[in-house]
């Protein structure tokens, strides 16, 4: 499996390309912008972009899907089942989706938006806007970002000390850390004690 990382400038959000384990089958999460740089990659790798996995309806996050959905015609997965006008393929927790040889476990962690889906596949998790490097997400309230707090200990915090976190924002990091150092996470335990 490889990874590409690819930061859309308007929102400062980042897009990902995933190559599956069959070394040619694209996986496109979170389409907020769909650059040349980004098409480069597929048409001089070969790439077959078959797959779009959405970590929640924010514009920030999708704002290209059209233009992709023009171009390559994949198939899109989100929570809802609809995504900028485009019925999707509805992802539901524990789901696994097989694409391109590889294994993506989708965990549902509402408290951002109530669609917020995390795709965790081969020790590494794509988060969307869940968990960031040093921060969770914006809750509307104190309750919602208590209950993201609590998930995101119960689901991602358990999974290996080594798992890459790939988040909507902000640079990689990995689940120790986020553990360690987390400013949000060590606010959200201490309230609690």
């Amino acid at each position: 499996m490889k990874i590409y990382s690819f930061l859309d400038p308007k929102h400062q959000t980042n897009v990902y390309l995933v190559v599956g384990e069959d070394g040619h089958t694209g996986i496109l999460i979170d389409p907020a912008s769909v650059g040349q740089k980004l098409i480069n990659i597929i048409e001089r790798t070969k790439i077959d972009l078959r797959h779009v996995l959405i970590t929640h309806d924010h514009e920030s996050h999708v704002e290209s899907l059209g233009s992709l959905m023009k171009i390559y015609e994949p198939k899109v997965y989100s929570f809802l089942g609809r995504c900028q006008g485009y019925e999707t393929e509805k992802v539901r927790d524990d789901d696994v989706l097989e694409l391109g040889g590889s294994s993506f476990e989708a965990m549902h962690i509402p408290g951002h938006s109530l669609d917020s889906i995390c795709y965790k596949v081969a020790g590494t998790i794509f988060t969307g806007d869940t968990l960031l490097s040093g921060s969770i997400a914006k809750t509307n309230t104190l309750i919602e970002k208590e209950l993201l707090a609590m998930n995101i200990r119960r689901r991602i915090f358990t999974l290996d000390d080594n798992t890459l976190i790939m988040p909507g924002h902000g640079c990689p990091s990995k689940v120790r850390i986020e553990k360690m150092f987390n400013q949000d996470m060590l606010e959200a335990v201490a309230s609690m004690t």
